[in-house]
């Protein structure tokens, strides 16, 4: 079995979305989807964010750093490529203890990286004999001129953090991944009708991938105790929830206050609302979803639950 806990965080501080450089009709429609505020690393870098989350999660798991054997970075956020150089890599790496561990980046632009990182996890404890691997999930948006996102959503900066291993104890079994790319669907012309058929042809792709993981596992829809989708807006919350045929009350709130951070959605969400919902033996499914690219993760929680243990833990804020 493989399990997942040991959930860090790390977010910026919150800035009301009326500061952005936007246009009246953007505040309308973002104000319909009760798109009200995002989180804003206040000029920290991709590493140092992501630092922070590894940190808070290693404390929260009460996790030796030299045990770990690998990290798993993931980021969309390839214009500050610059900033995830060899020497600031290792320099973070070391001062966080993890000198022995081995080093894995990924970054596809998209806000599915946190299946990705997973997936690649996975394999990691399946094929190389690891034990531990740390998957991290961390973007900073290019500049207030380009956080309007699809949705309509409003980019907001963070970072998040889990543990993938092999040992037993609370957290979560990790079921299943599924992962689709639907790299066709980038033909459709950026305008009211192509935009019209991505749509349609989006959902239809969230719709296959899971119910193709679910009927793998022989879990119905209606037997998921948790849904939780990236942090759209609240409109999109309700329309994911209607695709997957989970209720609206089982799917995470949309969370006002953060923005969409990204791949980072999903783990921010089990952080809030996993240790008040989930019991033992109880399903979540992660959605994890990009304009092109389609992930999800189904989990099982293990019992005990013991309040404020190695699951999840407040997130560091600035």
């Amino acid at each position: 079995m493989i399990r997942l806990s040991a959930i860090g965080s790390a977010l910026g501080r919150k800035s009301e979305v009326t500061r952005l450089p936007l246009s009246q009709e953007s505040l309308a429609r973002l104000g319909a989807g009760r798109v009200r505020a995002y989180s804003d690393a206040g000029g920290a870098t991709l590493v140092a964010m992501a630092g922070r989350a590894v940190r808070a999660s290693l404390a929260c798991g009460h996790v030796d750093p030299a045990s770990i054997d690998a990290v798993v970075l993931c980021t969309s956020s390839y214009w500050h490529h610059r900033q995830l150089n060899p020497r600031a890599l290792s320099s973070a790496l070391c001062e966080l203890g993890l000198e022995r561990a081995q080093l894995f980046l990924t970054s596809v632009p998209g806000c599915h990286n946190a299946v990705t990182g997973l997936r690649l996890a996975r394999g990691l404890l399946r094929s190389e004999g690891l034990q531990r691997v740390l998957v991290c999930t961390c973007d900073v948006a290019a500049g207030d001129a380009h956080r309007l996102g699809d949705g309509p959503s409003v980019l907001g900066d963070g970072a998040a953090c889990c543990l993938l291993s092999t040992d037993p104890g609370e957290g979560y079994a990790l079921l299943g991944l599924e992962r689709s790319d639907r790299h066709v669907m980038s033909r459709h012309a950026d305008d009211g009708a192509g935009r019209q058929l991505l749509g349609a042809e989006w959902l239809g792709e969230v719709a296959s991938v899971t119910s193709r993981l679910l009927r793998r596992h022989g879990v119905a829809p209606a037997q998921l105790a948790l849904l939780a989708p990236n942090n759209y807006n609240d409109g999109l919350r309700a329309t994911l929830a209607q695709v997957v045929g989970v209720p609206l009350d089982k799917t995470v709130p949309f969370d006002e206050h953060t923005g969409h951070v990204w791949s980072s959605d999903p783990f921010l969400a089990l952080t809030r609302h996993g240790a008040d919902r989930l019991y033992g033996g109880d399903h979540a499914l992660l959605l994890s979803t990009g304009p092109y690219y389609f992930g999800a993760a189904l989990l099982s929680r293990l019992a005990p639950w013991t309040q404020g243990g190695a699951t999840a833990c407040p997130a560091s804020t600035a």
